[in-house]
């Protein structure tokens, strides 16, 4: 049985919110899998944020915050990002669409999930020595896989013939292709304030087991009820019920957190 160190199990939640050099930071801690929300602006830029709020400036681009430090990490570490480690780093990219009722309001980005979706692929395509690809019918690996996950077209990822870009699913589903979806997303309500709502043990463990019999990997995630944010006590429960059913990706906003409470896990293990 092959023994996954407990920080490649670690998920930086859109750390350029919470920390500055967010995807250093997180390589340095030695995480698996890093997040970012995208935008595709009027302007062609591929603009990193979170919310759609004209009144806060966006926190950077896909290149800035992300494929140009991923490429210098790994030019440091001959070409990979992890030495010793075969499995890619995730690159979670959440398409994000400008919603139709702010069309009459300019909203400065598209409205269009392929259009995103190619800007994407474009983008990319300089980094491509660097990035997993789907290329004739079977998957190369790089040192970085990047999945998609909000508005995602996945007909035409499942129509390219060459693509940089794998998707996410939101249940198990054995019809999908492996090669088009590696990874199960699914929305896991937080256990604290008003929305507490967790899944029981049970359903959990079922949604582990038949994510895993279908070869792909897990991550959850949760909506934070605005102004409650969780104890520390609160929080670490609940990545103590995510590590515990087996949970591949275990996200965190708070990236020395998260990796504090992997490291322990880490000591555990031996």
């Amino acid at each position: 049985m092959t023994v996954i160190d407990p920080l490649l199990r670690g998920h930086a939640h859109n750390a350029y919110e919470y920390q500055e050099n967010g995807t250093l930071t997180a390589l340095e801690h030695g995480l698996g899998s890093i997040e970012g929300d995208v935008w595709l602006h009027t302007d062609g830029r591929l603009v990193v944020d979170h919310f759609l709020n004209d009144d806060i400036p966006a926190a950077g681009t896909l290149r800035s915050l992300y494929l140009d430090p991923l490429r210098e990490w790994a030019e440091r570490h001959s070409g990979r990002i992890y030495p010793g480690v075969d499995t890619p780093l995730q690159l979670l990219i959440d398409l994000k669409t400008c919603p139709e009722e702010h069309v009459l309001t300019d909203c400065p980005y598209s409205t269009d999930r392929n259009a995103v979706w190619r800007a994407v692929e474009a983008e990319l395509t300089p980094f491509h020595d660097l990035l997993s690809r789907y290329e004739g019918g079977r998957v190369v690996e790089g040192p970085v896989t990047v999945v998609l996950t909000g508005d995602v077209p996945f007909t035409g990822l499942r129509d390219a013939d060459l693509r940089y870009c794998f998707a996410n699913l939101t249940e198990p589903n054995p019809s999908v292709p492996l090669d088009l979806c590696p990874l199960v997303n699914v929305r896991f309500d937080v256990g604290w304030g008003s929305n507490k709502r967790l899944r029981s043990a049970d359903e959990l463990a079922d949604l582990v087991r038949r994510t895993h019999a279908e070869g792909r990997r897990l991550r959850l995630w949760w909506n934070k009820p605005f102004g409650e944010d969780p104890t520390p006590e609160e929080l670490h429960a609940m990545w103590e019920t995510l590590w515990t059913a087996g949970v591949d990706h275990i996200s965190g906003d708070d990236i020395n957190e998260l990796a504090a409470y992997l490291t322990a896990k880490r000591a555990a293990v031996g």
